[in-house]
């Protein structure tokens, strides 16, 4: 079967944002600082503000979502998803796919070059996933490759390379699967979620040294729109125009990504100071100035579902959460519709598993369970739950809806004879905290790619089951999805994965928050959906 490179996946997106003009001339930056000011028209630069800096720029292992920002401006992956969600090429202007679903053809754009200009071939897309693969490497991206033939469930090579893996020649990568796969599943794992990097930069650099390597804190060769400028940490990621980007001369000459406090953003964008904001868990609108930014009259705001969600880990280690009706008592027990009426205002909704409206794997037929302190009680009763225990609940500074929904969460569950102690940190400490098992409850978010596989969460000692659930039946389930390409056949097998995960579950489902985005009526062809906005940033432009 010949596929071209825009396949569409049935997921619902809104709001295509388009701007236009507006009267300030504000003053030119100097070169290499964010401007103090709104951008100059003259020289057509843009401000995006996100809410907390990069640790660091590598692509296969950046460790949050404001580190991959950036890079996927610098970084292209072979293909990526629009704002009506089908898929378009990038570093591969095509791919065929076989008739048994096991066999992806990508055919590189020759044009395509890196910022030093050196052709991007077949050798750099062996190489990263060979890198990957490395047993020896630091990745987060092993649940992309994990697919392809010849890696094991972590994406690990099982031989000295990933068989399933060749260059058919310069311009053409074959990619072998373990079994037939969705071809959704592929193109948007391996396809968009995987950003290539350059062989002959990298090549002679052993993986056990990358963390030291200057490279990934100035990134000065990727293959994207846009080159790395400067690091200003704390203060801005300075990007600049690539002239020679394969998909032609992008408008904009340089964005600064300014790292500032989300209550500051009104005023910012008020003033021009910034121009949008950077969206999805990194740069939202604060609820709390909500209202104010939907009255700016140079700001175009809008709302709408996403994929992320946030939810109160349990540390399954601990053996007084062994028994399933403990867990079920503390879903019942949390008023989820008073945290998205009152604290959201609306904008959000509540979820029962780890997919939300936007996936169509979503098993619409389970009840969302409602706020019930007598069933929840009954429960706890029933599963022997000592009343005197008191348990710690691990709050992450930065999100103020979070903070807030934890002062409701602890009120509710005391309300049910649950003592809880509340400790409040940064995400850093929050995490080496989650490593260590050293908790019993902790208020995280998550959003991910729109496959249902969820394996890199769930499944047993994957890398983010911080809070080791463990359930054989749903690691059966999980592998089984994986490796099924009939859509109706994996979505009955994720259905059974969310029943499941619905009677045993592994997280308290909280909320799933609605974007909240901002963008200045000064800039056009910004395209703004529940997948991000960036995917076409080479076509941005002001007036």
């Amino acid at each position: 079967m010949r596929t071209s490179q825009k396949l569409l996946c049935a997921v619902a997106v809104l709001a295509i944002l388009t701007g236009c003009a507006r009267s300030a001339t504000p003053t030119t930056p100097k070169a290499g600082t964010p401007p103090a000011s709104a951008p100059s028209k003259q020289n057509h630069d843009v401000s995006i503000a996100m809410w907390s800096s990069p640790n660091n720029f590598n692509p296969i292992n950046t460790d949050s979502s404001y580190g991959g920002y950036p890079i996927g401006m610098m970084f292209d992956s072979l293909a990526t998803m629009n704002d009506k969600a089908e898929f378009v090429g990038r570093l591969a202007e095509k791919w065929d796919i076989s008739p048994d679903f096991t066999t992806y053809t990508f055919h590189l754009n020759p044009k395509a070059k890196w910022h030093d200009g050196k052709p991007v071939t077949a050798k750099d897309v062996l190489f990263t996933v060979n890198t990957i693969a490395n047993k020896d490497t630091v990745t987060n991206r092993g649940t992309f490759v994990a697919q392809i033939k010849g890696t094991d469930a972590n994406g690990k090579a099982t031989g000295a390379t990933v068989e399933g893996i060749k260059a058919v020649d310069d311009q053409t990568v074959a990619v072998t699967t373990k079994a037939p796969m969705d071809p959704l599943s592929v193109l948007e794992k391996f396809g968009t979620a995987v950003p290539i990097l350059p062989e002959h930069i990298l090549g002679s650099v052993p993986v056990k040294e990358w963390d030291k390597n200057p490279f990934f804190m100035e990134p000065k060769v990727g293959s994207g729109p846009f080159k790395f400028g400067k690091y200003a940490q704390g203060q801005y990621v300075q990007l600049v125009r690539n002239d020679d980007y394969y998909l032609g001369k992008p408008k904009l000459e340089n964005i600064y990504i300014r790292i500032m406090q989300a209550t500051s953003a009104v005023a910012a964008l008020q003033t021009g100071e910034i121009d949008m904001t950077a969206g999805t868990g990194i740069g939202e609108v604060p609820i709390a100035d909500w209202d104010k930014v939907q009255k700016l009259e140079n700001v175009a705001a809008v709302s709408f579902p996403s994929k992320g969600y946030q939810y109160m880990d349990f540390n399954h280690t601990r053996p007084y959460f062994k028994d399933p009706k403990v867990r079920q008592a503390f879903v019942y027990g949390i008023n989820r519709k008073l945290i998205v009426d009152n604290l959201l205002k609306g904008n959000g909704q509540i979820i029962e598993g780890p997919y939300t409206s936007l996936y169509k794997y979503q098993d619409k037929t389970l009840k969302i369970r409602d706020y019930d302190q007598t069933k929840a009680k009954q429960l706890l009763t029933e599963a022997g739950w000592d009343f005197s225990r008191e348990l710690s609940l691990l709050v992450p500074l930065g999100n103020k809806v979070r903070e807030q929904s934890a002062d409701i969460i602890m009120a509710n569950l005391q309300q049910i004879g649950v003592k809880v102690k509340a400790q409040t940190m940064d995400f850093p400490t929050l995490q080496a905290r989650r490593g260590k098992q050293d908790y019993d409850l902790s208020l995280v978010g998550w959003s991910d790619v729109l496959d249902p596989d969820v394996s890199s969460q769930v499944r047993t000692d994957a890398v983010y089951n911080n809070g080791k659930y463990s359930n054989p039946k749903a690691d059966e389930l999980l592998d089984k999805g994986v490796l099924t390409a009939e859509f109706n056949a994996r979505k009955k097998i994720y259905d059974d994965f969310q029943k499941l995960v619905y009677d045993d579950p592994n997280f308290v489902y909280l909320y799933s928050p609605n974007t909240l985005a901002a963008v200045s009526k000064r800039m056009v062809n910004v395209k703004q959906s529940a997948l991000g906005a960036t995917w076409n940033i080479y076509e941005w432009d002001v007036k």
